[in-house]
């Protein structure tokens, strides 16, 4: 809910003072409450839709009851008076997340899985999404990861085309989920998971062990790592337009003597030895561990640290200019089109992860349950029309991409083979004015996502493979 949709305490007793008094009709109530300072009701007086968006309005602020709703034969039928105030308003309503075309083909396929806990393309992976055009790539072998991730030797415009895609179908199942958990069909989570540094390589002169060179760290080792981390963030705190803070710091395992790896390994079922003992049986393998809020806050500023890094590796080593700079520091996916600061971004975050954080690897899941009461699993047949249905509609989605002028991606000397022209202008409108304008470093280096030979080859595979299906 807005702020500019709440009312002050004033306003809220004037509203309750209101209450029980007659209005001879509906229209004199409304004036009175917009005076008081409820917001949107000013389209009352017309007719149509817009009275009945007023309408829907004012109810979220107070309940409203006509005289004769309680006296039938009262004779003045317009007579109304307030019965309640809401404090705070009741939350908007509308079918946003309810239906649409995406949302209508993810449900069932969600509640037919039953209960899930990991990746989101893990899921899509599960349900058979784009499985037709997995075995085109990957013929003669069995394929489970992300086959929209990006990857260093591709082109800038399939890289660019691909974060689309993932993007679209990561955001597209979140929003089904997280509709299907408002209307209490399932029970539905986020998490941010890693697995913590807890190891040290060992040597074997006789290469005779078992399993590889790995051992728990001790407590000392621990200690010794807490003690590195905080000479280091003291350290940071130094540097240029410093971003870190020390204090977020404190709720990090290897930061903090009183929440430190160890202690979070103590209280798996209650001892660091049970804990050992898991390690070793399940072959020296650690266990993730879900991050706690504080842990969660402290890795989104680690993050924006690293990418002011990224910046700043770039203008000094490439001698390259970055426009809006405090944009792409503070939106993680503006930054990510890049994909030159993204493999900087790469190879800090690999050096600076263990280091600040003492996270060997970290990742986003999801972990969702289906109420016993909806849980209707789908026939093979239905199934595999749903799924090439959504996959029609994604592919559609980047049809009209492709083609939006304003789609672009940076551009690589390297990859000039893949540009379908080199006189490219990205325009854009300027503060509002509509005057269009461009800047020599974006003229140089970005292009329409439409001119990457690559990304059309990609459309016209899924194109081929995922025709529209008439209804």
């Amino acid at each position: 809910m807005n702020d500019a949709e709440l009312l002050t305490r004033e306003q809220v007793d004037q509203l309750i003072a209101l209450i029980n008094h007659e209005f001879s009709t509906m229209t004199k109530l409304v004036e009175c409450v917009s005076k008081i300072g409820v917001p949107s009701l000013e389209k009352f007086k017309n007719k149509g839709k817009q009275r009945e968006l007023a309408e829907k309005q004012l109810s979220r602020y107070v309940r409203v009851v006509k005289k004769r709703d309680i006296i039938p034969d009262w004779p003045k039928p317009g007579t109304c008076f307030i019965a309640e105030v809401y404090d705070p308003p009741l939350p908007r309503e509308d079918k946003r997340g309810k239906d649409g075309k995406y949302i209508n083909l993810l449900k069932p396929l969600i509640l037919s899985t039953k209960e899930f806990s990991g990746k989101i393309y893990e899921l899509a992976n599960e349900w058979g999404l784009f499985s037709e055009y997995i075995k085109e790539l990957y013929p003669n072998s069995y394929f489970e990861g992300n086959i929209w991730k990006s990857k260093s030797w591709m082109s800038p415009g399939e890289r660019r085309y691909r974060a689309i895609m993932d993007y679209q179908g990561r955001d597209r199942i979140k929003y089904a989920l997280k509709s299907l958990a408002d209307e209490q069909k399932i029970c539905y989570r986020e998490r941010l998971m890693y697995m913590p540094e807890l190891t040290v390589s060992i040597e074997d002169e006789d290469n005779d062990l078992e399993f590889p060179h790995q051992r728990l760290k001790t407590r000392n080792e621990l200690r010794e790592d807490m003690c590195r981390v905080a000479q280091l963030i003291e350290a940071i705190k130094f540097e240029d337009n410093y971003t870190l803070s020390p204090d977020d710091f404190t709720s990090l395992n290897l930061a903090s003597s009183r929440n430190n790896s160890t202690g979070r390994a103590e209280n798996r079922r209650g001892k660091l030895d049970h804990y050992k003992m898991e390690y070793y049986q399940n072959r020296q393998t650690l266990s993730a561990i879900e991050a706690t809020p504080d842990e969660v806050k402290t890795y989104q500023q680690y993050k924006a640290y690293v990418r002011f890094l990224a910046c700043l590796s770039y203008l000094t080593t490439d001698g390259g200019n970055l426009p809006k700079i405090n944009q792409l520091l503070n939106n993680e996916y503006k930054f990510f089109q890049n994909h030159k600061l993204a493999d900087i971004y790469y190879k800090l975050d690999q050096e600076l992860r263990p280091e600040l954080l003492g996270w060997r690897f970290v990742w986003k899941d999801i972990t969702f349950k289906v109420l016993d009461e909806f849980y209707t699993p789908l026939t093979e047949d239905a199934a595999n029309l749903l799924k090439k249905k959504l996959a029609y509609r994604f592919v559609e989605y980047m049809a009209a991409q492709i083609n939006n002028p304003l789609q672009v991606f940076y551009g690589d000397p390297d990859f000039i083979d893949d540009y379908q022209t080199n006189q490219t202008f990205l325009l854009k409108e300027d503060d509002g004015q509509g005057k269009a304008q461009m800047e020599w470093w974006e003229r140089e280096h970005t292009y329409p996502l439409k001119q990457s030979k690559a990304a059309h080859a990609i459309q016209q595979k899924l194109e081929e493979l995922y025709p529209p299906i008439e209804e």
